[in-house]
């Protein structure tokens, strides 16, 4: 039998490799354990074994306690800073581990023994750390304190920002936030740096003895043994270290990892129902009595300048733009999670910003439901658990209550008792989506809700939205880049550009009168063509001359002499095969019927075209020569970007 190589083989050398290694390490263990018989058994707790044994025990577990106290906090620091100071701080984190233990200890002797600025303070008032327990507990602080302190900063890196704001915008001051959030999610990585320090501080040895030779450390108790009575005296105290250390170390993360798994979603698909949504505990709003938002924000971040301004009337409004335009940071700041330099946002009538006034709602009291991109939901927590999170200021009749009704509002039965970890795209953002609408916010703000979802799934879940609106009228705020999220669901749209707002207005108004290149190709107008002239016709009417022919065209209150370009939608192009002027380059099936690229002849300019039947093709290599003819009823002047 052939047995067929995986992705997972490694080259014999590699492997070789790697299996030396693995017995390099593995064998001294093995003949340690070898050797025991051999070992003088009244020295394993007696002669000085015990009393080592419990000073090593306690000096390490303190140790690495005071570590985890002053470390832990350091390393999520380092994690959350922007300042260029922590790359100085890190190499300071670092220089226990550049040095040798030994210089560690002499530096330590340096600055707290009878001779150093602190210690000869102590020394005074019989205070003296040499040669003490304490000694021994500051050695190894020195020498444990970096796998602390890096294993947090990892840690806590890797923790998803957005279960932060949304643990901020679900009603957590931020010290709530740490210990609800932040710590649980990062709380194997702490484990991990817990235990490396730990064993750490067991085996240290060059700094302990010269700061604290007496008493004995089982190292120290090792060291001595040997090169006063030789090995079959070492051996107990060695062994003794080691299985301290690797049960130790075992059995903790023996616990971390016996974390409860998560249970599994059920393999049956969540039902698409579209009946109304019946969330009882938020009261709807009168249509006549809906109202809008103003956002006002400037927001200086690095190198980036957000400055943007808009008004929003009742309804669903999208913030649309490409990458990088300042959407989500609008967002964020609507939100709270950031604060602004100077602005004003005013929601449902309520002012959670105006700097001028001195009014900045902290997040936790701005009742607005946030949704993060990719959810944000809390990977320890179940479903349940999730929507109920910031519920925790109701009774548990009514927190059980709302928790049911949400679950059977969105579907979700069937994924009560799952982690986040087992659910798909859509069922994460159905939990995020009920989860935000717990505890009966004032409006909704949803970043990028959509993203990464397949298509009938993001148009259920804009469906979904939009009956949560019609349901509660409670408006909207939501970010993406794809004007389908756009047409489907907003009423209002505001387009970002590098921080700064383009075009804002209705979806109509927006998708069918873009200002410039910039938001026609946004709402899906990928020709924008240079106009040529424009010649007056009658009343609004003028005739413009493209590269590709002339055609009337309604000019408004345009000014004909300034220059313009014109946005042609594909549906507004129809192909001539008798005419000239552009090659037929390509034909592939859409939603809509046929997308046709056409190319100008003797030029590098592509026009898209939408056609309800597929145009013949030319022979292989030989593109199909052909005009086209321009509905001008639905072009639209734009000014040229200068």
């Amino acid at each position: 039998m052939t047995v067929r190589r995986t992705a997972t083989s490694l080259p014999w050398p590699l492997l070789l490799a790697a299996a030396l290694m693995l017995g390099y390490l593995v064998t001294p263990i093995l003949t340690l354990l070898g050797a025991l018989p051999e070992a003088d058994s009244s020295a394993y707790f007696g002669d000085g074994g015990g009393s080592a044994l419990k000073v090593t025990l306690i000096a390490a577990s303190v140790a690495t306690a005071a570590d985890a106290l002053l470390g832990i906090p350091l390393g999520f620091w380092l994690a959350r800073t922007e300042s260029r100071l922590r790359h100085a701080v890190t190499a300071g984190v670092l220089v226990p581990l550049a040095i040798p233990p030994v210089v560690g200890g002499l530096v330590i002797v340096l600055w707290l023994g009878p001779e150093g600025w602190l210690g000869g303070w102590l020394d005074h008032r019989g205070l003296g750390p040499l040669n003490t327990v304490a000694g021994t507990i500051l050695a190894q602080m020195f020498v444990a304190a970096p796998f602390v302190i890096l294993s947090a900063r990892a840690a806590f890196s890797g923790v998803d920002r957005g279960q932060e704001d949304t643990a901020r915008t679900l009603g957590c001051t931020p010290l709530q936030t740490l210990a609800r959030v932040v710590l649980p999610a990062a709380r194997r990585g702490l484990a991990t740096g817990l235990v490396l320090g730990w064993v750490r501080c067991l085996g240290e040895l060059g700094a302990t003895e010269v700061v604290a030779y007496h008493p004995f450390t089982l190292p120290v108790l090792t060291y001595v043994r040997l090169s006063g009575e030789g090995l079959p005296t070492a051996l107990p105290a060695g062994a003794v270290l080691a299985a301290v250390g690797g049960i130790a170390a075992g059995l903790m993360l023996w616990l971390d990892a016996r974390q409860r798994h998560a249970q599994l979603a059920a393999p049956s698909s969540l039902s698409n129902e579209r009946d109304s949504i019946p969330l009882s505990w938020i009261p709807a709003i009168e249509e006549s009595k809906e109202t809008g938002m103003r956002v006002e924000v400037s927001v200086l971040a690095e190198s980036f300048h957000l400055d943007a301004a808009f008004e929003a009337p009742p309804g669903v409004t999208a913030l649309l733009g490409a990458s990088g335009a300042g959407k989500s940071l609008t967002l964020r700041a609507v939100a709270g999670l950031i604060r602004p330099q100077r602005g004003v946002i005013e929601i449902s009538n309520r002012r959670m910003l105006d700097t001028e006034a001195g009014i900045d709602v902290p997040p936790e009291e701005r009742s607005l439901g946030y949704v993060a991109q990719g959810g944000g939901l809390f990977d320890r927590l179940s479903v349940s658990n999730n929507i109920g999170f910031g519920l925790r200021r109701l009774s548990s009749a009514d927190r059980a209550r709302r928790i049911e009704e949400l679950i059977a509002s969105f579907h979700i039965g069937p994924i009560r008792n799952a982690r986040p970890e087992t659910l798909s795209g859509g069922e994460r953002h159905r939990v995020a989506l009920a989860r935000a609408l717990a505890p009966e916010p004032r409006g909704l703000l949803l970043d990028e809700p959509f993203v990464g979802l397949d298509a009938p799934v993001r148009h259920d879940l804009r469906t979904l939205v939009r009956a949560l609106h019609e349901r509660t009228r409670v408006p909207v705020l939501f970010v993406t880049h794809d004007r389908d999220d756009a047409l489907d669901l907003a009423d209002h749209v505001v387009v970002l550009e590098r921080g700064r707002v383009v075009q804002a207005g209705s979806i109509r108004d927006v998708f069918a009168r873009p200002v410039d290149r910039y938001v026609a190709r946004l709402v899906g107008i990928p020709n924008v063509v240079a106009v040529r002239s424009l010649q007056p016709a009658t009343g609004r009417a003028a005739l413009m001359t493209t590269d590709y022919g002339s055609v009337m065209i309604d000019t408004g209150s345009a000014d004909l002499a300034m220059p313009y370009e014109v946005a042609i939608p594909p549906s507004a192009i129809a192909i001539d095969l008798s005419g000239r002027g552009c090659m037929l380059r390509s034909v592939r099936p859409s939603s809509a019927g046929w997308r046709v690229v056409l190319q100008r002849t003797g030029a590098d300019t592509f026009l898209e075209a939408l056609v309800m039947q597929p145009p013949p093709r030319g022979a292989p290599g030989q593109p199909l020569e052909c005009g086209i003819i321009v509905d001008g009823s639905r072009c639209h002047l734009m000014r040229t970007e200068l």
